[in-house]
């Protein structure tokens, strides 16, 4: 995983809380995590036996650490103690993916969600599910734009716009010259689809993002 990426992600962890990874991977956000002292309360999970090896060599420094915890587990199948977790990671994955694993999602702890695409898809079910969007990162590293997004479930469901779940609710308000290229970007890209589709959808999308741009 990228290193800002890292950084931002872990930057959302409050000391010495317990944190739940899923989709782990390589263990590079459990590593940081030690290596920083934020917390050691971790379980590092994924779908597979391969990358959670790859993860269990990574944080081989830490192998007789009692509260670090490996588990493979799709999504939170074989979790037994989710409520016990302040902080859920699922960074890496692709927004449909992590709607599937939050599905049955119904305890309060924070999530830290870092969605390799439909991010506007992701947002709208947070909404619909009474998650509430508390902030929102982007970040450019390796020419690739990522957004980072903190959200807790709520009492009650919220209200919102096709332009926050497009443009985020958050991420809109923030208004910084990285945000407004990302903005530009992704107008110009759906202005050029909209030459070949003719769709009326594609047409909508770059109305929204350029029109918040030059706000």
């Amino acid at each position: 995983m990228l290193k800002e990426r890292i950084l931002q992600i872990a930057s959302y962890i409050a000391k010495n809380s317990k944190v739940l990874d899923i989709g782990t991977d390589h263990g590079y956000i459990p590593l940081y995590l030690l290596q920083n002292k934020i917390t050691d309360k971790i379980t590092a999970t994924d779908i597979n036996s391969k990358p959670l090896l790859k993860a269990k060599n990574t944080l081989i420094d830490y192998k007789d650490l009692e509260t670090l915890k490996f588990i493979k587990s799709d999504g939170f199948e074989q979790i037994s103690d989710l409520k016990s977790y302040q902080y859920i990671i699922i960074a890496g994955l692709g927004g449909k993916t992590i709607e599937i694993i939050l599905k049955n999602y119904q305890d309060k702890g924070y999530l830290i969600l870092n969605p390799t695409n439909n991010e506007a898809s992701l947002r709208k079910f947070l909404f619909e599910n009474k998650f509430k969007i508390e902030d929102e990162k982007l970040i450019f590293e390796n020419n690739i734009y990522t957004i980072i997004i903190k959200a807790k479930r709520q009492d009650k469901n919220l209200k919102y716009s096709k332009e926050e779940l497009i443009l985020g609710p958050i991420l809109s308000k923030k208004n910084n010259k990285l945000i407004n290229e990302y903005y530009y970007k992704k107008g110009i890209y759906y202005q050029n689809i909209f030459l070949k589709s003719k769709k009326i959808e594609h047409k909508e999308l770059a109305k929204i993002y350029l029109s918040n741009n030059f706000k």
